[in-house]
């Protein structure tokens, strides 16, 4: 134990920040000429100079110039061991770190509601402080607690006009099951939570702006977490090993997820990164080992070092082209992966390690149109023994054209231009019907030529074919009949027919297998089919 009490108060000494510009009245200051404003101070850390009363005054003169007592800086009065008591004035507004801990005979101390903020371990082993019966304490508008010794299933309600939760206020406060906030806090201190392993859940109201570091850490009891719309900045492992988690909420002010910030949270299956967030640190989400899915917006520019290392239930990645770089091991271990897409036009700069033990035989890389031979010769992306060309339905435009001799063709096309197109029939056939998005356009063809509307998006242009007559009786009955056939959007429909006329549909083989009557529709699966209206035949393609 003395060993562990050694080690704390080194930590505390690193922290602090050992300055005096001037000793009056028996107090160190640190004095700001342009501000006019006094600090409380220490002389240095091998010497303990306040003991017995002390009283800061509101201001402080020196050289002629008056100065206003605003603060009581970190360390200030640390291992004073012969303070016994303080008075503190209205002037003052902020307690730093480490302000008063381990003045161990220091027993009285009067906050006033000046105060508007109190340093992680301000108090920490004062005999005041050991002698709180409750261990909660309140002091002007911030919340603290140091103690750790809360009675079980606790529920506190954070008193109104609270400013700040104060770091480490309620570390290892194993009992505290619920805790509600006011809307006037506006920050949760480092490590304010840390450990309080009985919370289950969370709503961080919409005041606070930022949530310090390591402020949940441990919290393994807690399920949901619900951030306020107003949270700019979420610190480094601020959520880490909440094993419990399963769901939170990211409001759209955060703009970037801290390093480790939900690390080792191995319940949580899904999250959704709100389209303001430009960065995910490192190890962000790293041994997420229920995560399933993850959506990254386009708004991400750098992932960091292990952000989603070990997620090994995340399936598919879709990565898009604003992400400028990515950090070592990111999307290492995701043993079940087995589909990323990107969107660049040329590789992004990576190395290996990037998906390292991921199997990349059973993993498909999907990439733009025109770029997987860069991606074969690109380190990191060239083990992927499946590299498969997409097309980006955001960025290109087509018409389909399916005719009905066979197959389709997608020609690439340009907004706002006309296309013309030569139709002609195998011998035998002639042109029935031609629909362009479904609509009969069969009347603009003009000798064996059509001209397409101006073209607004993406189109389908589909023909079908009528087979000629074989004499003159049947040329008759051909020319006195109206029937026409469509064939758009995986439909054959018939039009023109008679109410009794018996509908045949054989597919390319000659095999019957679909049929009807008159006038109707009839879907089917892609490819080439002979459609029988009565005595006459018909050739499509879907």
């Amino acid at each position: 134990m003395k060993k562990l009490l050694l080690s704390l108060f080194a930590v505390l000494l690193s922290s602090c920040a050992w300055a005096y510009s001037a000793y009056i009245g028996g107090i160190y200051y640190d004095l700001n000429s342009e501000t006019k404003k006094a600090e409380v101070t220490f002389k240095d850390e091998n010497y303990n100079s306040y003991s017995g009363d002390v009283v800061i005054p509101s201001s402080v003169t020196y050289s002629g110039v008056t100065y206003s007592v605003t603060s009581i800086g970190s360390c200030a009065f640390l291992e004073c061991t012969s303070l016994t008591s303080i008075e503190i004035p209205n002037s003052v507004t902020s307690i730093g770190s480490n302000a008063f801990a381990y003045c161990t005979n220091l027993t009285s101390i009067d906050i006033p509601n000046s105060v508007t903020s109190i340093g992680g371990y301000a108090f920490y082993n004062t005999a005041w402080y050991n002698n709180q019966s409750d261990g909660l304490i309140y002091a002007g508008k911030v919340a603290y607690n140091y103690k750790g010794t809360m009675p079980q299933n606790t529920s506190i309600i954070i008193k109104d006009g609270t400013t700040g939760i104060s770091g480490y206020a309620f570390e290892s406060c194993t009992g505290l099951t619920s805790i509600e906030f006011p809307n006037s806090v506006t920050s949760i201190g480092e490590g304010a939570f840390h450990g309080c392993t009985g919370l289950t859940s969370i709503v961080i109201p919409n005041s606070v702006t930022w949530i310090g570091s390591y402020a949940f850490y441990g919290c393994i009891g807690l399920t949901s977490v619900k951030i306020g719309d107003s949270v700019r900045s979420i610190g480094s492992s601020a959520f880490s090993g909440c094993s419990g988690l399963t769901s939170v909420t990211i409001p759209n002010s955060i703009a970037s997820i801290g390093n480790h910030c939900f690390y080792n949270c191995s319940s949580l299956t899904s999250i959704d990164i709100p389209n303001s967030v430009a960065s995910i640190g490192k190890s962000a989400f790293s041994y997420c080992s229920s995560l399933t899915s993850i959506d990254i917006p386009n708004s991400v520019t750098s992932i960091g070092q292990s952000a989603f290392s070990y997620c090994s239930k995340l399936t598919s990645i879709d990565i898009p082209n604003s992400v400028t770089s990515i950090g070592t091991e990111a999307f290492g271990g995701c043993s079940g992966l087995n589909s990323i897409k990107v969107h660049w036009n040329r590789p992004l700069a990576v190395e290996s390690s990037v998906f390292e033990k991921i199997d990349k035989t059973a993993c498909t890389l999907y990439v733009p149109k025109g770029t997987a031979m860069m991606f074969m010769s690109a380190t990191g992306w060239n083990e992927f023994a499946n590299i498969i060309e997409y097309e980006d339905g955001d960025n290109a435009h087509y018409i389909t054209i399916r005719m009905g001799d066979g197959g389709e063709l997608q020609q690439s096309v340009e907004l706002g231009k006309i296309y013309i197109y030569k139709v002609k029939a195998d011998e035998g056939w002639t042109v029935n019907t031609l629909t362009f998005n479904g609509e009969d356009m069969t009347g603009q063809l003009l000798d064996g030529q059509f001209s397409t509307p101006v073209i607004t998006g993406n189109a389908e242009l589909n023909v079908v074919f009528k087979q000629e007559a074989s004499n003159i009786k049947s040329m008759k009955q051909t020319e006195a009949t109206k029937v026409k056939v469509y064939a758009y959007n995986g439909t054959v429909r018939v039009a023109g027919a008679e109410d009794d006329a018996e509908i045949e549909v054989y597919n390319a083989g000659g095999i019957l297998i679909a049929n009807g009557e008159g006038n109707c529709s009839i879907s089917l699966d892609s490819g080439i089919y002979i459609v029988k209206v009565g005595n006459e035949t018909f050739k499509v393609g879907l």
